[in-house]
């Protein structure tokens, strides 16, 4: 087993996974602010209700998209607002574990093999066993088949190949389309740790959030020239949606070194923190209702749910601030926790725009009665 530490820390530490509990089976642990242990190294870190209040925001939004696309035409952005929470979560845990000394890339990737595959199977056998009902079986097969490439993560380039766009009538009526972000999402989370690790051997010489910072401005560098030449690709692809997560990450990278030399970081309550949250949710909610399919692939427009969730994590991450207070109310921090889940299961609730989905269907069998009839006339 390989076990990652920084270059201060080569002997044998002591594991802090029992204190996790539950914690370790969420998609992402939802902690934010690290506290002292009995020994002086730092502890398992404290559950924040409030991200899980803002995963809600995230998921209501793109569920609203799908249910009532004239409504709230930016609902999709709630992908970039899980992009940036989901690089800032996953990098703190990490790096925090590293501290420690009892970061294992094995466990890493066992757990999450554990904790995804099975919800990713149950997903693909209910959808294509739908689609069989519904669907031609032409078209079911290519279902069963986009579903394959779904359970290796490689989603989003088998929509990029064969489906096109997201909002053209092929993508509306894709039962599997959202799990493109999914895809983009564990392409990251399998490449991410290796840096890390690399990073904590030459702690001297780069910090997290240096390099981070590098990597999120090459991308964004890649996402204006890609939405310029080939604004699908650059839509779907890790090279040009990484920024995202790296802003999270960089934030992460911040509040904790991954030395146990360097103290962590946080920002206290005040009127900055109240502002900062404010406006981010603001820029989060106008990103929902003002960015469409037409101006989506406006740089600036691009980054305002992106930079909306970074000022709203560096509120709630550590004080007692109004935006934190409101996101830990007991139905968010609710729908929060159901927001993997309901995310996952969205195509076999209501596959993408439903209405199209339906109308299609009907489309397929109508036509393929027709062809039938006329087969049966020329036979005859």
């Amino acid at each position: 087993m390989y076990t990652c530490r920084p270059w201060r820390e080569r002997s044998p530490t002591r594991r802090l996974h029992a204190h996790r509990g539950n914690q370790e089976y969420m998609p992402e642990p939802l902690m934010v602010a690290a506290s002292r242990d009995k020994t002086g190294g730092v502890g398992p870190m404290k559950y924040a209700p409030s991200l899980d209040g803002l995963r809600a925001v995230a998921i209501l939004a793109v569920l609203g998209f799908h249910a009532m696309p004239h409504k709230l035409r930016g609902g999709f952005t709630g992908v970039d607002v899980f992009f940036v929470l989901s690089g800032y979560l996953i990098t703190s845990v990490i790096l925090l574990d590293i501290r420690n000394g009892n970061f294992s890339m094995r466990e890493f990737y066992l757990r999450r093999i554990q904790r995804l595959l099975p919800n990713a199977v149950a997903m693909v056998l209910v959808t294509v066993t739908l689609s069989l009902i519904f669907l031609l079986p032409s078209n079911a097969v290519k279902v069963a088949g986009h579903g394959l490439w779904a359970l290796f993560n490689l989603s989003n380039v088998y929509i990029l190949r064969n489906v096109g766009g997201y909002w053209g009538d092929s993508a509306a009526s894709t039962p599997l389309l959202h799990t493109w972000s999914l895809a983009v999402e564990e392409q990251f989370y399998l490449a991410w740790p290796v840096i890390l690790c690399l990073l904590a051997r030459r702690a001297k010489i780069f910090t997290v959030a240096s390099v981070a910072a590098c990597l999120l401005l090459a991308s964004v560098a890649l996402s204006i020239y890609g939405t310029r030449v080939n604004p699908t690709a650059a839509f779907y692809l890790l090279p040009t949606r990484a920024w995202e997560p790296l802003l999270g990450a960089t934030l992460a990278g911040f509040r904790v070194p991954v030395t146990a030399d360097r103290p962590l970081r946080s920002a206290r309550a005040g009127m900055a923190t109240e502002i900062l949250g404010w406006g981010g949710l603001a820029l989060i909610v106008a990103g929902f209702h003002f960015i469409t399919e037409d101006n989506r692939f406006l740089e600036v427009n691009e980054l305002l749910p992106a930079i909306g969730t970074l000022a709203l994590l560096v509120s709630i991450a550590d004080g007692d601030t109004g935006p934190s207070r409101l996101l830990s109310q007991p139905f968010p921090v609710l729908v929060g926790k159901l927001s993997y889940s309901l995310y996952r299961k969205r195509s076999t609730n209501a596959p993408v725009h439903g209405e199209v989905f339906m109308l299609k269907c009907k489309d397929e069998w109508r036509t393929a009665v027709s062809d039938a009839k006329a087969t049966h006339k020329r036979g005859s």
